[in-house]
C-alpha cells in the first residue's frame, strides 16, 4: 500500500510540525530583536501579536495538511455520488461521513446545463467544504438518473485508485449514517472478499448499489462495463450488479436484508450496524403513508429556505410550532 509523508526540512525523517513551530517561533524572536535595533520597522505590541498569531495559523494548517495525509493512507476512503436533487440532505450525509475520519470524495452531477442560478445548482460553500475533495463530471443531457451516476462514480473510483486507495465505501448522497463510530467494523466484515452491499438477493439478481464497500477496481470495471449499455438496455443498477456479481464469481460478504429497502428504518445489517438510512426515500414514503415526517436535523433548506416542491413552510410550522393542520397538509389532506 502507499505511504504518504512530508518530510522534515532537514530532509531526514517525517515531518513533525511541532518541532516546525518551535524553530519558527524561535526564528520569529531574532527577527523581532533584529527590527528593533533597525528602528526599520515600529515594534509595537499589536505587530508581535499579529506575527505571533501568524505563526500559530501556519501551524494549525500543518497539522491539519498532515491529518488529511493520514487519510490517505489509509485503504477505503468514502465516495459519495449525488445531484442537485439531493441538496437538501448532502449536508446531513456529509457531517455523519466526517464522523469516520476517512477520506470523503463528494462526486456531484455537472448540473450547469439545467439551471441558470448556481445557488439553486449546488448545496453551500459551506457544505461542499465538508469533503476532503469534490468531482464534477463532464456535462451529460439525457434524463436517466443511471447516466450521470455511472459517470460520477467512473469518475471517482478513477480519482481513488490513482491516489492509491485500494477500497471504497459508496453512498448516495441522500443517505446518513447514524452509527458512524461502527464504520471500522464493516470494513472488518468485508475481510478478503470483494464487495459487500447493503441489500443482496440472489434470488431476484438484485445487489444494493445505494451503498456498498468494497475494492475500487472491481467496481470500477463494473461501472464501465455496464456504461455502453446504459442507452439501451432498461435494467437497473441493482440488477446489473446482481449479474455482474454471479457472471464474475464475486466474492460476497452477504448482508442481512432490510425488510423495507430502507424506505423507512426496518433493521438489517446496515442499518443495525451503521444507522444506514437513505433520507430522500423516507420523506416521500412518510409523506405517502401519512407518518411523522423525518426529523429536521437532516434538512438543509438553505440559507433562503429553499422550498422543497413547496412543503418548506409546511414542515417548519409543523417542526417548530407542532401545528398538526401543517402536517395534514403536508400529508395531502
Amino acid at each position: 500500500m502507499k505511504k504518504y509523508f512530508m518530510k522534515n526540512f532537514d530532509g531526514i525523517g517525517e515531518f513533525d510540525p511541532h518541532a516546525m513551530y518551535e524553530e519558527r517561533k524561535k526564528n520569529l524572536k531574532i527577527k523581532i530583536e533584529r527590527w528593533k535595533e533597525g528602528n526599520k520597522v515600529e515594534v509595537t505590541p499589536a505587530l508581535i501579536k499579529k506575527v505571533n498569531l501568524h505563526e500559530q495559523n501556519v501551524f494549525d494548517w500543518t497539522v491539519a495538511d498532515m491529518k488529511q495525509v493520514d487519510k490517505l493512507n489509509k485503504k477505503v476512503a468514502i465516495i459519495l455520488p449525488t445531484h442537485l436533487g439531493h441538496r437538501f440532505w448532502i449536508k446531513a450525509c456529509l457531517e455523519s461521513c466526517k464522523k469516520t475520519e476517512h477520506f470523503i470524495m463528494l462526486v456531484y452531477d455537472n448540473p450547469f446545463w439545467k439551471v441558470k442560478e448556481n445557488s439553486r445548482a449546488f448545496p453551500s460553500s459551506q457544505v461542499m467544504a465538508l469533503a476532503d475533495s469534490v468531482v464534477i463530471k463532464h456535462r451529460t443531457y439525457r434524463g436517466a438518473v443511471g447516466i450521470c451516476h455511472y459517470w460520477n462514480m467512473i469518475y471517482g473510483l478513477k480519482v481513488l485508485k490513482g491516489l492509491g486507495f485500494t477500497h471504497a465505501f459508496a453512498m448516495n448522497g441522500d443517505c446518513v449514517l447514524e452509527k458512524p463510530e461502527n464504520f471500522e467494523k464493516i470494513i472488518e466484515m468485508l475481510g478478503d472478499n470483494d464487495l459487500f452491499p447493503c441489500q443482496y438477493h440472489p434470488e431476484q439478481r438484485y445487489c444494493g448499489t445505494m451503498g456498498w464497500i468494497g475494492k475500487v477496481d472491481l467496481m470500477l470495471d463494473f461501472f464501465l462495463k455496464y456504461l455502453e449499455e446504459l442507452f439501451v438496455y432498461s435494467r437497473t443498477t441493482e440488477g446489473r450488479l446482481g449479474y455482474y456479481v454471479v457472471e464474475n464469481n464475486v466474492k460476497l460478504t452477504i448482508p442481512e436484508n432490510s425488510e423495507r429497502n430502507f424506505k423507512l428504518p426496518s433493521g438489517g445489517t446496515w442499518y443495525d450496524l451503521l444507522g444506514f438510512r437513505h433520507i430522500h426515500a423516507e420523506h416521500k414514503v412518510r409523506r405517502w403513508e401519512k407518518l411523522e415526517p423525518v426529523e429536521r436535523k437532516y434538512y438543509d433548506f438553505g440559507p433562503e429556505g429553499s422550498p422543497l416542491s413547496g412543503e418548506y413552510k409546511l414542515l417548519m410550522d409543523y417542526w417548530e410550532n407542532g401545528n398538526k393542520e401543517s402536517l395534514k397538509a403536508w400529508w395531502g389532506k
